[in-house]
């Protein structure tokens, strides 16, 4: 499983296994926040494209080797988005999540050093190559 994490909040997020075949399958997977140890929102049926999971690693790597400037992702199931600036030494990460029908969300930020982020990056690439295929039907 891929964290984010300071000493307050923590992102779970972990690929498990592709709905559908085809070129760019959704994944499900499990979406957890928490702060102080205390789980905010937990999502076990987060339905992700493969390719937006690519593009999250894509645009980490360009972050990391300064080709952008900034991160910006959103997703649609559950909504959330990630924001990420590199600073001098420093990676802040800012995560809204929407709770009730895309209306309210709260945010939480996250600073982190570069070796939180390669962590991180190298947590999801693995689970990327390695989610399981859905089960057969008779």
């Amino acid at each position: 499983m891929a964290l984010i994490t300071d000493d307050f909040i923590e992102v779970e997020l972990k690929p498990r296994t592709y709905q559908e075949d085809g070129n760019d399958p959704f994944v499900l997977s499990i979406f957890e926040l928490s702060e102080s140890k205390k789980v905010i929102v937990r999502d076990f049926s987060a339905v992700l494209l493969k390719s937006e999971y690519e593009k999250l690693v894509s645009e980490i790597e360009d972050l990391m080797n300064n080709k952008l400037k900034n991160l910006y992702f959103e997703t649609i199931e559950p909504l959330f988005i990630l924001r990420m600036n590199k600073l001098i030494e420093k990676y802040v990460i800012e995560i809204e999540v929407f709770i009730n029908d895309e209306i309210q969300s709260e945010q939480y930020e996250i600073k982190l050093d570069e070796e939180h982020v390669k962590c991180f990056l190298k947590d999801l690439k693995y689970d990327i190559e390695n989610i399981k295929k859905p089960p057969k039907l008779p």
